[in-house]
C-alpha cells in the first residue's frame, strides 16, 4: 500500500516492539483453507512485489479488491495486518467498516477496549 495512515504506522510499531495480539488466529479463522496467492500477478498495477502474497477472505465487504489482499497478507513471522488495517478502516469511515463488516470491526474494538489480546 503507497498511502500511508498513522494509525497503520502505529500498529506496524507495537507488532515491531512485541506488543501481544489475537491477530494471527484472528487472520486463521477468517481465511480458513483460502489458498494466498500472488498479488504481484493479480494487481500488477499498484506496485507489489513478486514475494508478497494475500488471501481475500470477504475482506472486500469494506475495502477494495486490491486492499482486501493486503489484510489477509501472509509474512513468514506469522505477524498481520488484520489490527492495521481494522483501525484504519476506523479511521477513514468507522460507520461505514460497521455496516459492511461487523464482525471484523467488533473484533477491532474488541482489542481497542482491552477485551482481546
Amino acid at each position: 500500500m503507497k498511502q500511508q495512515y498513522p494509525e497503520h504506522q502505529l500498529r506496524r510499531f507495537a507488532h515491531n516492539h512485541g506488543y501481544p495480539t489475537v491477530d494471527p488466529l484472528k487472520l486463521r479463522y477468517r481465511v480458513g483453507t483460502e489458498a494466498p496467492i500472488s498479488m504481484k500477478r493479480r494487481f500488477p498495477q499498484h506496485g507489489y512485489q513478486s514475494k508478497e502474497k494475500g488471501r481475500k477472505d470477504q475482506f472486500d465487504r469494506f475495502f477494495a479488491e486490491h486492499e482486501a489482499y493486503y489484510v489477509g497478507k501472509v509474512y513468514p513471522d506469522d505477524s498481520t495486518e488484520i489490527l492495521s488495517m481494522g483501525l484504519q478502516a476506523l479511521y477513514t469511515d468507522a460507520c461505514e467498516f460497521a455496516r459492511k463488516d461487523p464482525e471484523y470491526c467488533r473484533f477491532i474494538l474488541g482489542i481497542l477496549s482491552g477485551h482481546l489480546r
